[in-house]
């Protein structure tokens, strides 16, 4: 009975997001007639690509680029763009009506995903950045973020998620009888 309480005790003690890693990824999934992704799934990780990500502008916190350069084919790469409305800090949030960065006019989210030797004239699309932070000299630490992409004003579609050294979070699920809980 002791034992049993004092499991729970510490299972109740336990901080309520687990951080286990950083991950550090790109994948995207491409819809048959997208021009970027040619209708395929790309999937780097730095077992397969090189990473880097830096704030977009010199002083300010409004964007995030990420650079991809891929090990095979050794000429691949992919570049990544995600900016705030000019004069807001690009935080954790929503992002919707997007238009092509660094041509997005003042008051809209800039976005361009490109890569392989393609990218779109004029784009349309939405993201969502799950995590952010910047350290000292406001370079980036972590990013992560969701995006979905439209090039030329066509229907299909480019989606995609970057991560770069952004936490992995764990949910613990317990079941003992009676007692039932869940801790993310």
């Amino acid at each position: 009975m002791i034992r049993s309480a004092l499991c729970l005790l510490a299972l109740l003690t336990l901080p309520t997001t687990l951080v286990l890693a950083q991950e550090t990824s790109l994948y995207m999934d491409s819809e048959s007639g997208d021009y970027i992704g040619q209708g395929l799934e790309w999937y780097y990780t730095p077992d397969t690509a090189d990473f880097s990500a830096s704030q977009i502008g010199n002083s300010s916190l409004n964007g995030v680029q990420c650079w991809i350069n891929t090990l095979e084919p050794s000429w691949g790469w992919w570049n990544l763009n995600f900016t705030a409305p000019a004069g807001m800090e690009l935080t954790v949030g929503e992002y919707s009506g997007a238009t092509r960065y660094p041509f997005n006019d003042p008051d809209e989210p800039g976005l361009s995903i490109s890569g392989m030797g393609r990218g779109c004239n004029t784009l349309t699309g939405n993201f969502y950045v799950h995590e952010i932070t910047f350290g000292p000299d406001n370079t980036v630490e972590t990013f992560w973020a969701t995006f979905e992409q439209h090039c030329e004003g066509g229907d299909p579609a480019l989606f995609g998620e970057i991560r770069f050294n952004a936490g992995v979070v764990a949910t613990l699920n317990v079941n003992w009888g009676d007692l039932k809980g869940m801790f993310r």
